[in-house]
């Protein structure tokens, strides 16, 4: 008798467990249901991201790289029809009775009219005025043996410059022949040696002349030069 006493009892409890068991809810930390009853809850933990966007803080990467600005460089191309102002350096490959050379030349600066006559006539007295409608010019030039055959000297010849008009028409060289003018550049430098002089030039009063150096018998190549 007592042995079915209990058993009873054990039955009793058994059931009271089970029955309470089933209405067992257990919740994690977050209030999600994790245990109801006898059935586990698979409970996953997710993050949400919201993108507002009239809330959303906007990040500013400075660009700190520098952006190289290239300027377009146009190398300048000096001839007859844009002839180098003053200050100019240009050089010139040519060939003549010292051998093949190449010199570096640049009009330094001019001097003209009235200011150009005075200096020649205070250099010497027998030198005589321009014609009429004519002036004298000035110019000041350096010149430079940049490369020349191993051992010679090139020989500076002032009348290897020759002037032109502002639309080409050459100016008669001989019209300065005579005439005595200070510091003439002339004279034989080696290769590395330069030397700076005056050249004189007669023109036209008004007029905008160039001259050129190095050219060749039909006028091309050469390099040429403002006179103002």
């Amino acid at each position: 008798m007592k042995k079915k006493i209990i058993i009873i009892v054990i039955l009793i409890f058994i059931f009271l467990i089970w029955f309470c068991k089933s209405f067992m809810v257990v919740k994690d930390e977050n209030g999600n249901v994790k245990y109801q009853g006898d059935r586990v809850q698979s409970v996953e933990s997710t993050t949400e991201i919201i993108t507002n966007a009239g809330e959303a803080s906007s990040v500013i990467q400075e660009d700190t790289t520098e952006e190289a600005t290239t300027e377009a460089t146009t190398e300048v191309t000096y001839g007859f029809n844009n002839p180098a102002p003053l200050g100019v350096a240009q050089t010139v490959s040519t060939s003549g009775l010292s051998g093949d050379y190449t010199a570096e030349i640049k009009i330094v600066s001019t001097v003209r009219g009235q200011e150009a006559l005075n200096i020649i006539m205070s250099e010497n007295s027998l030198n005589e005025a321009p014609e009429a409608g004519y002036e004298y010019i000035l110019a000041r030039v350096n010149f430079k043996n940049v490369k020349c055959d191993e051992g010679k000297s090139v020989n500076i010849n002032p009348y290897a410059f020759d002037a032109f008009t502002a639309d080409g028409t050459s100016y008669d060289a001989f019209d300065s022949l005579g005439i005595v003018i200070p510091d003439e550049l002339k004279g034989e430098i080696y290769q590395g040696a330069e030397k700076e002089g005056n050249l004189l030039f007669t023109t036209k009063i008004g007029d905008h002349p160039k001259i050129s150096y190095g050219t060749s018998y039909d006028g091309t190549g050469g390099i040429w030069f403002k006179l103002n």
